[in-house]
């Protein structure tokens, strides 16, 4: 199987990042992407980029910038803060433009 995402999108705030014990950077930040056809609207995503990318996102992509990115999506399992498990669907990035 294959799970692959490349999209184009806007940062809609300003990036998180943080460096963990283990030396692991990461920076988190969410991109709004616009969709086509007849159903359009707005799809918002949460990114994921590690150690050198991390760093470039933080240096360089601010609210507002337009980037394009390539990577993999990732399901995990989460609390909502009412204590009720929900599924939070994350790309991981690769590459970022």
């Amino acid at each position: 199987m294959l799970n692959v995402i490349i999209l184009t999108g806007r940062f809609t705030k300003e990036p998180l990042f943080t460096e963990l014990e283990s030396g692991v950077q990461i920076a988190e930040f969410d991109v709004a992407v616009d969709n086509l056809g007849k159903d359009a609207g707005t799809t918002f995503l949460t990114c994921k980029a590690f150690n050198k990318l991390a760093v470039n996102v933080r240096d360089y992509c601010h609210k507002g910038s337009k980037v394009a990115l390539s990577g993999r999506v990732q399901q995990r399992s989460d609390l909502a803060k009412d204590g009720t498990k929900r599924n939070v669907y994350e790309v991981l990035c690769d590459s970022i433009e």
